[in-house]
């Protein structure tokens, strides 16, 4: 954009910007900068390919309410379509799905639908409060993009109770923010070996990213009362085709996620890595993670007419 719309747009945005991350731009000389570098989205349609990213990725994603310290998990949810009745020849009524793609609500950017929030107390928090985050991020998880939402209200879709929110005005792109991380597709389904307790078999878990330092997996909830902060094991890695890993980790958090039917626990470890050729093993599996997740987001880019972000 050229200097006056530029100036235009600063002027228009700037006290929203100042709500949403306060103290993170503290002039007009950085939100202008923010804008030069293409890092701040106002527009509805700029914002759809990162959301659609997400959305198709399953990633988790954090919610944040302005002036509160604590992180919330959730996802963005579908918004299907009621069933409709359908009548034979002989009068007999049924239920039928209605012509719908996943995802196809996001294309109209009129409102999100996220799940409940996890830890549960969020989901009272974002009662009262008007100035709210939600942050996903690309392919990689190397960039994160912050949106400015407002609940709506509760609602349900199906048999399921979602959370409503408008559709971002705003966003901000900020990059590096953590480092490369590669999510595990579903149709490569990598499995975790961990030490549960001393004389019971070991529990598998279902890996859910992993970088050159580490990785995060799910346990269930009945399963996640033995994992603590701080605990140091040897874990095995065991993926199709695909020799065994065995690294030693320790437990950095532990987070409550909420899933279409149950909740889950993500547990993010560190690896202690005691060999170049350890090493070696961990990066040639997260590079073979990473493509088989590109090319799944580009399977479904395609079908459903978008372009995902990979960077």
């Amino acid at each position: 954009m050229d200097e006056y719309d530029l100036l235009k747009a600063i002027d228009k945005h700037q006290s929203m910007i100042h709500d949403l991350f306060p103290g993170r731009f503290p002039s007009v000389q950085t939100i202008k900068e923010l804008f030069e570098g293409g890092n701040c989205l106002v527009l509805r349609n700029d914002h759809l390919p990162y959301l659609q990213t997400a959305f198709f990725g399953e990633q988790i994603c954090e919610l944040e309410i302005v002036g509160l310290t604590r992180v919330y998990f959730c996802k963005i949810w579908d918004h299907l379509p009621e069933l409709q009745e359908d009548v034979d020849e002989e009068g007999n009524v049924s239920l039928v799905e209605p012509d719908y793609l996943p995802g196809d609500y996001l294309k109209k950017t009129s409102h999100l639908i996220l799940s409940p929030l996890e830890p549960g107390i969020g989901n009272y928090h974002i009662l009262d409060s008007r100035r709210i985050i939600l942050r996903t991020f690309s392919s990689t998880g190397t960039t994160g993009i912050e949106f400015g939402i407002s609940f709506v209200g509760r609602i349900h879709v199906r048999d399921r109770i979602c959370l409503h929110f408008s559709f971002p005005n705003i966003a901000v792109i900020s990059s590096g923010v953590r480092s490369f991380r590669a999510t595990v597709s579903g149709k490569f389904k990598v499995e975790v070996q961990i030490p549960i307790i001393k004389k019971e078999e070991p529990y598998l878990a279902t890996m859910h990213n992993i970088s050159t330092k580490g990785m995060a997996f799910l346990v269930e909830k009945n399963h996640q009362e033995h994992l603590r902060i701080g605990r140091k094991f040897e874990i095995e890695i065991l993926a199709p085709k695909h020799k065994p890993i065995k690294v030693v980790c320790d437990i950095r958090h532990i987070s409550k996620v909420r899933d279409k039917k149950i909740i889950q626990y993500r547990c993010g470890v560190r690896f202690d890595l005691t060999s170049r050729s350890l090493a070696n093993d961990i990066e040639r599996l997260m590079t073979k993670v990473q493509r088989i997740h590109l090319k799944e987001l580009s399977e479904k880019s395609f079908d459903a007419g978008f372009d995902f972000i990979r960077d």
